[in-house]
């Protein structure tokens, strides 16, 4: 393999106000604190082989440096109480890495034989600490953000293997070298954009989480997790269509992926063998938070809300801190007309998970319920400003202010649809660390 050379730059550091990741956000309690964000740079130089060009020693470059970056993250997250306290091997927080943080590169130069660049990130270890214990209760994310690095270092080493090959290769022997050689960096990069699509999607950035999983599977049209979570990502930006195309793409790549036919399922109206899909899940693994919510909300749809909160109550005995089972256990209490305790759940919600809108637009029909008008508005706005293009919380907020226009004194309106609120609830839950 042609020769590649790295130095790791030092560390920057210094007190600020952490506003690193919304991924982290999300799933994290902020706070005015001041945190320690440390700024990881590498500088990579990769000399081109004779089946190199610029393309190709990029992918080469980037993945070397990414490699080294996230061993020198998951050396400084092994020191923090969290990650200690979980068992993590280095390895196994290297493998996570490529989903909480995004390296970019700073600085790039192309000579024709020789390509450098730097790339860095910023992170805050004890803050990402925190985040690794969410997100490793999230088995079908970390399994496939371990399958996603796995990949990537294989192809660098099969990329090495045919390099080396292709030097003592003969002029006769170096296109079918050359062609296998670009067709293994092609499934590199592919990892590379899988990664970045992961870590937008935790931000709820769907648009740029699409277009990064669509370069995926261009590029590895056999990538069936990218399939599945551009279907997740297709999910919460409303369309819902092609959502179920990716997930039955992603079944046909895969069985695993099962469990992704049962968003079509409640579509369909077809709650039995939603429900039925999530036992077969639970019966299987008993500490499957996701599988719980996600048969409590089929079970609500189905009207039997006793049921789904038993669900929602086994999900939350797994996972204390997960926002989506917080709102939809709210939603089955506003339901029974128990609006205490929806107002305790939802506000619950919003301190594990900030800006979880649907948490906001409960609020809003619980206080529309109690007659409390204004306020009503005011979560709900808070739930539009979060996702402006939701029609549902446009029509509330719509309703409500026609509501205090007119100073009507109706009770609100009991939705029956178990989240109620945006399309998010629906996914599989797949790579939503909570």
């Amino acid at each position: 393999m042609p020769q590649v050379n790295g130095s790791l730059c030092r560390r920057l550091s210094g007190p600020a106000v952490l506003l690193l990741l919304a991924c982290l956000w999300a799933v994290l309690r902020p706070g005015p604190v001041l945190a320690e964000v440390n700024s990881y740079l590498r500088a990579v130089s990769y000399r081109a082989g004779r089946v190199d060009d610029q393309y190709t020693s990029r992918a080469v470059a980037l993945e070397t440096a990414k490699q080294q970056l996230f061993s020198a993250l998951s050396e400084d997250l092994g020191r923090e109480p969290a990650v200690r306290k979980s068992g993590l091997t280095r390895n196994e927080l290297a493998r996570m890495a490529g989903c909480l943080v995004r390296p970019y590169i700073v600085g790039d130069t192309w000579t024709g034989r020789l390509y450098r660049l730097q790339v860095r990130f910023e992170a805050d270890p004890a803050r990402l600490g925190d985040a690794v214990e969410s997100l490793r209760r999230n088995r079908q994310a970390v399994a496939e953000l371990a399958e996603a690095r796995g990949k990537a270092e294989r192809y660098l080493a099969d990329a090495a293997a045919l390099s080396k090959k292709a030097a003592a290769a003969s002029k006769s022997g170096l296109d079918a070298l050359k062609d296998e050689y670009r067709r293994t960096i092609r499934l590199l990069s592919a990892v590379d954009w899988f990664e970045r699509g992961f870590s937008y999607l935790l931000e709820d950035r769907y648009g740029e989480a699409i277009r990064a999983f669509t370069r995926t599977v261009e590029l590895d049209p056999g990538y069936a997790a990218a399939y599945s979570n551009r279907g997740v990502a297709r999910a919460r930006n409303g369309d819902h269509q092609a959502a179920t195309e990716d997930y039955n793409r992603a079944v046909a790549l895969d069985p695993a992926y099962t469990s992704s036919r049962d968003v079509r399922w409640f579509h369909q109206g077809a709650l039995d063998r939603a429900v039925a899909d999530y036992t077969r899940v639970v019966d299987n693994d008993p500490l499957n938070a996701e599988a719980y919510l996600r048969r409590g909300a089929a079970t609500a749809a189905a009207g039997d809300y006793d049921r789904a909160i038993t669900d929602y109550n086994r999900a939350l005995e797994i996972n204390p801190n997960f926002g989506w089972a917080l709102v939809c256990r709210g939603m089955a209490w506003f339901n029974t007309q128990d609006y205490d305790r929806a107002e305790a759940d939802f506000n619950t919600a919003l301190e594990v998970k900030p800006l979880i809108p649907n948490a906001h637009c409960g609020l809003g029909y619980v206080l529309e319920a109690r007659g409390l008008l204004p306020q009503a508005l005011e979560a709900t706005r808070k739930a539009l400003d979060i996702e402006p293009n939701n029609r549902l919380f446009q029509t509330r907020v719509a309703h409500i202010e026609s509501r205090i226009k007119r100073r009507l004194a109706q009770p609100a309106y009991i939705p029956q649809n178990p989240c109620f609120m945006s399309q998010s609830w629906v996914d599989p839950f797949v790579i939503k660390p909570e």
